[in-house]
């Protein structure tokens, strides 16, 4: 038995060999890994909710911009539709006048009181949507 000793006094002797632990996370205890693990769950799942929150706020703030510009351009369709048929039945009930069709028919026609007064009635200050206007008679020569 005294070998057997011997051999056990001997193994008790000698150096242990060294554990090789790796850099970083490794290296750290239960204790440390444990709360560092549960941080980084934790950050993990903050950073999804926010990320899942950011994209639906998105979306749905473009789908009503969507809406909103849809509206506004309606509403100025319907307001350029309305001024246009105001132009043109101000033209017509001016072109349909005598004193303009005498005027645009005669060859040397100056314009009298009465079509100048017609033709201001479509210029802006009494007509917020009104146009340049010229006359021009039967030979193409401004009047």
């Amino acid at each position: 038995m005294n070998n057997i000793e011997s051999q056990r006094a001997v193994s008790k002797r000698q150096p242990q060999p060294l554990l090789v632990r790796s850099r970083g996370f490794g290296r750290l205890t239960i204790k440390n890994r444990l709360p560092l693990v549960m941080g980084l769950l934790l950050l993990g799942v903050i950073v999804t909710s926010v990320w899942v929150s950011y994209d639906g706020v998105k979306k749905s703030s473009l789908e009503a911009s969507r809406a909103r510009l849809r509206m506004l351009t309606n509403n100025v369709a319907a307001i350029v539709q309305q001024s246009v048929r105001n132009v043109v039945s101000t033209t017509v009930l001016a072109s349909s006048d005598p004193d303009i069709l005498h005027c645009l028919n005669s060859p040397a026609g100056r314009p009298n009181a009465e079509v100048r007064r017609i033709l201001l009635q479509s210029l802006p200050p009494q007509d917020p949507n009104g146009l340049q206007i010229e006359l021009w008679n039967i030979n193409r020569l401004l009047v």
